[in-house]
């Protein structure tokens, strides 16, 4: 299996670096494959913001999700894939070939845990932006008085 290079360029001297192990990988193996997604990475701050809205669903809807797993599991089922779906081609080939079989309960099981599988983290800033309008759409009688912060949004937003 051949080894996955993974860059984030966000600076001359990294994006100088990137480019000196292009060069010598493309001398070492000839053909390559580059993938590029611009914009930034998940922050923290979007961590952070995720993770209190998971609470707030938890605390405002305890019966339905008996814990804050719970809560972020069903949000990124229901709502993240979806949007990683439209996003990403490959992201669609695996889980179609590879969770989409499981049952709904199984599924759930996925998303926290040991094995987390990957829904959010692959997300660029537009698709993070579009899953927590998806999960205040889906949580209507859920006040996520942290989402009227303008600043945390401007830091995420761009």
């Amino acid at each position: 299996m051949t080894q996955k290079h993974e860059y984030i360029v966000n600076s001359a001297s990294s994006a100088h670096g990137f480019l000196n192990d292009f060069d010598e990988l493309q001398e070492k193996h000839k053909y390559l494959r580059v993938i590029v997604y611009p914009g930034r990475a998940r922050s923290v701050e979007q961590n952070k913001l995720a993770f209190q809205c998971y609470l707030d669903i938890y605390w405002r809807e305890n019966i339905q999700f008996p814990t804050v797993s719970d809560a972020r599991a069903h949000c990124k089922l229901d709502l993240g894939v979806p949007i990683a779906l439209e996003a990403d081609p490959e992201y669609m080939d695996i889980w179609f070939d590879m969770i989409d079989p499981y049952s709904r309960e199984k599924k759930l099981k996925l998303m926290v845990g040991k094995i987390d599988f990957p829904v959010t983290r692959i997300f660029g800033r537009g698709d993070f932006k579009q899953y927590i309008e998806a999960i205040e759409r889906a949580f209507p009688s859920v006040p996520f008085k942290h989402l009227q912060d303008k600043d945390l949004w401007d830091k995420i937003k761009h």
